[in-house]
């Protein structure tokens, strides 16, 4: 009971520690941000509120051409110039909120397309740089910084509408397009809708399929450009237009450098999906878990598709892919490979995915559904040898299970648990000893818990279990029997037999 007792308490401890360390991965970047945006708000506070920026007296503003003056009793305000007019308090609380709400959003603003610049993020990396930021996972800061600099500009436009809505019976709402503010202003919000919805509701993703949407998506040049071309008085010009420059460099050098034709790739069909292999072309090399865009001429010629890459099982400098048949693309690609063929494809990548963070850890658990596996073997293939890497794989698709088992040569020192949750049969030979398959759902709570008992305790470690497998498989029936039987007097108690 005290050893049961010490091993739970040092898998809770695992169990802390690993939260801990993923907590602190997650967010250290997050707070660099929201400390960024904090200083952004306080800048815009200071230069548009305090004499020490735009803010000035009232005999200065009377000599403006867009103001008698500063109202309400004010001895103090702002008109820099004609789009920024605020003499009254309620121009001063609207100027407020919409200038404040796009300042503080800024850091943001600036890392929507740094995120995307896929090459950067990869070498940044391999740098020492990405002890502080996981430059592997920028996407969640993509998708994140998207939201709030949406709510931001709606804010800011509202309020800014509202301003000029409310002076001067109106009139100053033909800023929107008699001015260069309004009008990139008018164009960035038009495009915006566009550009964000089909990717965030789940109506407009049913209905729209995934081409059309990642083709919207690039109206986000057009948005970015009316940003940078929004404010000439500030430093948005920079601001935007820096990040933009750089992500335009990264997508022309991808174009150049970062794609490669792959003349001969191997394809296999599968039950509801699609293999590929292929020998690495010169200058692609896998660094981590990876993923790559795909384009296949013979399907279609402007369609690039991101998909999960890892090494070969068998074959030496090859990767692979699979690809369910689930979008229009993938179902037409399974449908043109009725038997094993080889065809050219053109392959851009690889970047780095948010999988590349197992190099952090010793002991890891990879949790996968489906086609989800493959960066799993990925992990597993890349630290093998270096790394206890586990598996815990939910698949309905037959296919798949017997393909992936057929295949892949599961490290010795791993445990791969496969939950199959499909109606038909499998067909399978001889399963490695560390690979456990069931039938049905796990209860990951005690599926995790019982790996991380097992290797903080050494007790039924998976190398064990393929010894001891081999040595059996050695064995003669009787010779089994009592090693059986000598196994199970060690572990229990009479009482308990």
């Amino acid at each position: 009971m005290v050893e049961a007792a010490q091993a739970a308490a040092t898998s809770d401890l695992a169990h802390q520690q690993a939260n801990m360390a993923i907590h602190r991965a997650t967010f250290k970047f997050g707070h660099f941000l929201a400390l960024c945006c904090i200083f952004s708000a306080l800048w815009c506070v200071v230069t548009s509120f305090t004499q020490f920026g735009v803010l000035e007296p009232t005999e200065d503003i009377a000599q403006s051409e867009w103001s008698d003056g500063c109202q309400d009793g004010l001895q103090y305000c702002i008109c820099p110039r004609e789009t920024v007019c605020a003499d009254r308090i309620v121009d001063l609380v609207y100027l407020g909120i919409a200038r404040t709400s796009i300042y503080m959003v800024y850091p943001f603003l600036i890392c929507l397309f740094l995120s995307k610049s896929n090459h950067l993020t990869a070498y940044l990396q391999t740098t020492v740089f990405s002890v502080f930021v996981e430059f592997a996972d920028m996407h969640h800061v993509h998708v994140f910084g998207a939201k709030v600099v949406e709510y931001a500009t709606w804010i800011h436009v509202f309020f800014h509408l509202l301003r000029w809505g409310t002076r001067d019976n109106g009139n100053e709402l033909t800023y929107l397009w008699e001015t260069q503010t309004g009008l990139t202003g008018l164009i960035a919000v038009a495009v915006m809708p566009l550009i964000t919805w089909p990717m965030r509701f789940e109506r407009f993703r049913k209905r729209l399929s995934y081409e059309y949407r990642k083709g919207l998506h690039y109206l986000s040049w057009i948005w970015m450009v009316a940003m940078v071309l929004h404010a000439p008085a500030t430093h948005i010009f920079y601001l935007c237009g820096i990040p933009l420059l750089i992500y335009w460099l990264n997508y022309i050098a991808g174009i150049f450098r970062g794609t490669y034709l792959v003349p001969s790739t191997v394809f296999r069909r599968l039950g509801s999906g699609t293999s590929l292999s292929f020998i690495n072309p010169p200058g692609f090399e896998l660094k981590g878990a990876s993923y790559i865009m795909v384009m296949l001429p013979w399907i279609s010629r402007t369609q690039w598709h991101a998909f999960s890459v890892f090494p070969h099982p068998t074959q030496e400098n090859a990767s692979s892919v699979c690809i369910a048949a689930l979008g229009d693309w993938s179902k037409q690609l399974h449908e043109t490979i009725i038997r094993p063929t080889s065809r050219a494809v053109w392959v851009n990548g690889p970047y780095l995915s948010p999988f590349a963070t197992a190099i952090d850890f010793d002991n890891i658990i990879t949790l996968a559904t489906g086609i989800g596996i493959t960066p799993a073997l990925a992990v597993m293939n890349l630290y093998k040898g270096t790394r206890r890497v586990n598996l815990v794989w939910m698949c309905r698709d037959p296919s798949f299970v017997e393909f992936f088992i057929s295949t892949v040569e599961f490290p010795e020192d791993s445990f791969v648990m496969i939950y199959y949750t499909g109606k038909k049969d499998l067909v399978l030979d001889d399963l490695p000893f560390n690979v456990f398959l069931f039938r049905g759902r796990p209860k990951l709570d005690r599926v995790i818990s019982g790996i991380v008992h097992s290797i903080e305790t050494e007790i039924g470690l998976p190398e064990n279990i393929v010894e001891e497998g081999k040595m059996l498989q050695n064995m003669s029936a009787e010779e089994k029997f009592r090693a059986m039987f000598t196994r199970l007097f060690n572990e229990y108690s009479p009482t308990e037999i």
